[in-house]
């Protein structure tokens, strides 16, 4: 065998042995192009997700300051309930005073017909 035909044989070898490294690397190619195409649909997915996350950010501000308010406003109540019920107790005490000095004023008033009748009575 000579150079020639050596050398065509090598590139033979090679060829063959190299055919299946090529259709390896032409799978990578592939699957390699499927990953970036993952890639790209999870960064979509991941701003999505970024954004909904700023949505539910502020809409827990949102209503915290709403609960925020509304603890105020229940305070607020609150105090006006207590003022309230102040007064409710102050008017009970004026009206058992006012009974109090009504049944006084009774007991005068029986008291003074009784009186009148005797004057009458020694008439």
């Amino acid at each position: 065998m000579d150079n020639e035909e050596l050398l065509m044989a090598i590139r033979q070898i090679v060829k063959e042995e190299i055919e299946p490294v090529k259709t390896d690397v032409s799978g990578l190619k592939t699957d390699m192009t499927s990953v970036k195409a993952d890639v790209s649909g999870l960064k979509t997915d991941m701003t999505g997700v970024k954004e909904d996350l700023s949505i539910v950010k502020s809409t827990l501000k949102e209503h915290g300051q709403l609960i925020r308010a509304l603890e105020h406003k229940v305070d607020v109540i609150k105090a006006k309930q207590e003022s309230m019920k102040h007064d409710v107790n102050r008017l009970v005490e004026n009206f058992k005073t006012m009974e109090m000095a009504l049944n006084a004023m009774e007991a005068t008033t029986i008291y003074n017909w009784n009186e009148i009748a005797k004057l009458k009575s020694n008439k």
